[in-house]
């Protein structure tokens, strides 16, 4: 089930419903990716896997959903409209409140390309799209233990 609301006006949207699994986890996880279809089945697949997700297509959505309740983690595009995800993640990192977040990085490029500018950042892993799913859940799972 999908629950609009007049944040979907301004990029943000919250994914509401009983996933078809048996098992919910605690773990929120915040999806950031600018291209609506890629937002949205991420989205249906880690509801489908339990976990609680909040959707955000900007990047200023999305620093503002992570001021207002720090997820367990975001899963975020590089490559976004209004500044990259390593942007994004400069940003959060300048926030005590937000300084630990655990970060998976999206990309349809492979690591070489983003290399010289990622190499600073503190995040647990890049993947490149199409995802593969049992290595990002492999990482979900890896992170929730140690949370």
């Amino acid at each position: 089930m999908h629950k609009s609301s007049a944040n979907e006006k301004i990029g943000i949207e919250q994914i509401e419903g009983e996933p078809t699994k048996l098992e919910q986890h605690d773990f929120r996880i915040l999806v950031l990716d600018d291209e609506p279809d890629c937002l949205e089945s991420m989205a249906d697949i880690l509801r489908f896997e339990g976990y609680q997700v909040s959707c955000a297509g900007r990047s200023i959505d999305a620093l503002k959903l992570i001021e207002e309740s720090v997820p367990d983690l975001l899963l975020a595009d590089v490559m976004l409209d209004d500044m990259s995800g390593f942007d994004v993640l400069r940003k959060v990192r300048s926030s005590s409140s937000s300084a630990n977040l655990a970060v998976i990085f999206l990309s349809g490029l492979a690591f070489n390309h983003h290399q010289s500018e990622a190499v600073e950042l503190d995040f647990l892993e890049y993947l490149v799209k199409p995802v593969n799913y049992d290595q990002l859940f492999s990482l979900i799972n890896g992170l929730r233990k140690t949370r």
